[in-house]
């Protein structure tokens, strides 16, 4: 039975380096703070999605025999990697996070068609923090997901409820409760109140 050789693995953990050191880049910049993702971060899923795409190839061709159906694992293989280098990789470049004095500013979204969430930090009466459960989707619904909301309440009366949650958005709610807290608004914290 022959086994896929290891060349690259030197290569895999070479890229997974910088990874260990973080993958959020946080840019001070007058007035402004920006939280967005490190080139390696958006590189990492290229590249390991071409690696898994190469498997795959190689174990349509038959260059590799492993198990019974290798045809079968080859296509799958195929099919995650095309997926986690046209998904995965269109996205992360393009997420980020954006907090001054004014407003709050959500990017994200594919390349080209972008979704922008902001919320006017100047005209928010208070903000109320808390966490929601969420079931998980798909055939596997064990236990459920915790996720992070704020819920900005303006002075005329108006909510917005925005997903806090992630390694853009966490850092990114400390800097929006710091400022609320220099202007007075009035903060409640139900987040320690588990759904």
């Amino acid at each position: 039975m022959h086994y896929p050789p290891l060349r690259f693995a030197l290569p895999a953990l070479v890229l997974l380096l910088p990874l260990l050191s973080g993958c959020v880049r946080v840019v001070e910049e007058p007035g402004q703070t920006v939280w967005a993702y490190s080139w390696f971060a958006c590189l990492a899923p290229v590249a390991v999605g071409l690696g898994v795409m190469g498997c795959g190839v190689r174990l349509i061709r038959g260059d590799w025999k492993l198990g019974n159906k290798p045809h079968r694992l080859g296509w799958f293989l195929l099919a995650v990697g095309t997926l986690a280098v046209g998904a995965v990789a269109a996205t992360t470049p393009f997420a980020r996070v954006t907090v001054s004095d004014q407003r709050l500013t959500i990017q994200e979204g594919l390349i080209g068609v972008g979704v922008t969430q902001q919320v006017d930090l100047q005209q928010v009466a208070s903000i109320d923090l808390y966490r929601a459960s969420r079931k998980r989707v798909g055939k596997k619904k064990r236990g459920r997901r915790i996720v992070t909301y704020a819920e900005f309440t303006s002075r005329d009366g108006t909510t917005q409820e925005v997903f806090m949650g992630g390694d853009l958005r966490g850092p990114a709610l400390q800097r929006v409760l710091e400022i609320a807290q220099q202007r007075g608004v009035a903060i409640t914290d139900r987040r320690a109140e588990t759904p």
